[in-house]
């Protein structure tokens, strides 16, 4: 897995990417959004919500020996969010939902995308395998 810093700044923190040998498969990038923090902040911010690929990182802990991450694309976050009630607050109306202290339903709703370095790698090969199918079809049409 690669990994780029943009230049500019404009929302991506990251650019995350798995090298091809294959002639003629497009590059594709999948922008990553950190949420990093020493405690535990879960974030959704629709902003985000037209960005292809895009994964929110979430990484819990830093500065401590229990650091955990999670990797989310923008759907699977807001379908974590839809599920939590949290789509139906004011502060979603406004186009971010965000709070510092997860409760242990929120906690369980994530657990499944609780990362490791190797399934940091499969979630992006994952997103470019289905961008480059979605490519694909669009063009055959």
């Amino acid at each position: 897995l690669e990994v780029a810093v943009p230049i500019r700044q404009r929302g991506i923190d990251l650019i995350a990417y798995s090298e091809t040998t294959e002639r003629g498969v497009p590059f594709v990038p999948c922008p990553i959004q950190l949420r990093a923090s020493a405690g535990r902040t879960f974030s959704v911010d629709q902003a985000f919500a037209s960005v292809p690929n895009l994964i929110f990182a979430f990484i819990w802990g830093i500065g401590t020996d229990k650091t955990t991450s999670y990797g989310l694309t923008y759907r699977e976050a807001e379908l974590v969010a839809e599920s939590m009630g949290y789509t139906l607050t004011q502060s979603w109306q406004k186009d971010l939902y965000s709070l510092q202290q997860p409760n242990r339903s929120l906690l369980e709703s994530l657990e499944k995308h609780l990362m490791t370095p190797a399934l940091w790698r499969q979630k992006v090969i994952d997103l470019q395998s289905t961008f480059r199918e979605r490519l694909s079809e669009a063009a055959a049409l």
